[in-house]
This record gives C-alpha cells, structure tokens and sequence, in this order.
C-alpha cells in the first residue's frame, strides 16, 4: 500500500511535486550542469555513523518527490502557487518589490509548504507533525514553532537545498511535547531560488521560541513578521560564505559548551 499524502492522509493517486515549480524553470539559469547529487548523512551526536548518495540525471531544480496526492497538488498547493507566483517572479527577475504583511504571509506560507514537503524527501526525519500540515492545508496556518527568513546574494549559485534535523530537550527527562511518533524535533532548511536565500527554522521543545533562537543580521524574518514592510532587494548582501554559516547553524549548536549528549532516547 503506498504511503498516505503527507498533508491530507489519502493513500491514493500520488503525485510528484517539484521543490521549484515548473513556472519557475525560466527565470533560473540552470547553473551547475545537469546532474544532481542527493546525500543523507546520520549522525550520532557527532559520530557520522551514516551516509547515503544518490546522483541523478537533471539539473537540481527538476527535482520532484512523490509524497503528495494528485487532489492536493492540483487543489490548494497550486491556488498557494497561483499567490505567490507574482512575488516570486518579481524577486526572480530582480524587481524591486514592496512587500506587506500580507505579501509576506503569502511568501511564507509557499516557503512552509516547501518545507513541510522537502522534509519528506527521506524516510522517518521528518519534524512537523501530520496535524500541522493538515493545519496548512486546510487553514493555511503556519506552525507557531516556525521562523522563517529571507536574504539576497549576488553568488552565481542559483539552486541549492540543505535540511539539518536533530533530537533536542532541555532536561533530562526527555523532549516535551514528547517526540510520539516522530524522531526529530528541531530541524532547519536553507535553500536558494535565484537571487533569494530562504532559512527556514522550527523547533517543538517548550521553552524554545523559534522567533529568537538565531539572530541573523543580513536576513528578514517574514514570520512571524518583524517589519510592516520589506524592500526587496535587501540592501546587505549575503556572500557564499554567510549563507554557509546560516545553513549550518543548526549542526554548529552541538558544538556549544551548554549542549550535552544525554544519551539514546528510549
């Protein structure tokens, strides 16, 4: 039996989403050849104990996975595309764009769509609970435990995707809300589309507001919104390096003096 679309449920007549649309495809230069390397790497807290490679045939934007139903694809995810298409474009072709609280809420809930969706490119990691992503589905409501931002950069990458998912708690005792069925509860997503670096963060451990983990001078965060107003192109510009140190915060917190390994969860 296949597996059940991860925002509604239905085990039928899957289909497969693209990361960036098909639309998209026309403003991106397709840098970087035609062939794209897919890697999971598994840690234990700072043992690599895993590492999986896949390359495929295809340029990294052409790059679909099979983990919604065919009803979902064509019915609310592509009226959220329909939204957001005009602000993506304008990004894309780098307009100058006004964008309002409420062109904000719109971006970002295509990006936690993207997310949500990416996370399932690997078994069992993701981070999101099913009834969160029913929520988006069904009232285009955003996890409160997401914080998501974007930047501009000049670099000549123009697609690019890295998901970081880890275990956390703050004490002993173990996570809380406990992990139930799932295996992860932090998690962070960067990616590029054009000249637009999004970060995604989320984490489900109380005592966490995901809104003041990080602190990151040359990004906006879009939600939960912190300016009325954004103008893009944003007037600092991340370099390859900055958008390195962002993607891989979350895997850097490790190496912090108050993080501690307490052992294999039951």
């Amino acid at each position: 039996m296949s597996k059940p679309c991860i925002f509604c449920g239905s085990r039928g007549n899957k289909s497969k989403e693209h990361i960036w649309p098909v639309w998209m495809h026309a403003h991106l230069p397709l840098l970087g050849g035609r062939k794209n390397t897919r890697e999971l790497q598994t840690f234990k807290w700072k043992e690599q104990i895993g590492c999986k490679s896949l390359s495929r045939q295809g340029h990294l934007s052409t790059t679909k996975f099979r983990v919604v139903c065919k009803s979902c694809n064509s019915g609310w995810m592509n009226i959220l595309e329909g939204k957001v298409k005009s602000i993506l474009t304008r990004i894309l072709r780098r307009d100058g764009v006004k964008l309002s609280v409420a062109d904000q809420e719109i971006l970002a809930r295509w990006i936690a769509m993207k997310a949500m969706t990416g996370e399932h490119a690997e078994n069992e990691v993701h981070m999101t609970p099913k009834a969160d992503r029913h929520l988006l589905r069904l009232e285009g409501k955003i996890p409160n435990y997401y914080a998501i931002y974007i930047g501009a950069h000049n670099t000549d990458s123009d697609t690019a995707w890295l998901r970081v998912s880890q275990t956390i708690a703050l004490s002993q005792e173990g996570p809380s809300p406990p992990l139930g069925n799932l295996k992860r509860n932090i998690q962070s997503i960067a990616f590029i589309c054009g000249p637009l670096f999004v970060f995604v963060f989320g984490v489900r451990e109380r005592g966490i507001d995901a809104a003041k983990f990080f602190h990151f001078r040359k990004l906006q965060r879009i939600f939960p919104a912190q300016s009325a107003l954004v103008e893009w192109p944003l007037k600092e510009i991340l370099s390859r390096a900055e958008m390195g140190q962002v993607a891989w915060a979350l895997d850097e917190l490790k190496k912090h003096k108050n993080v501690k390994y307490a052992g294999d969860l039951p």
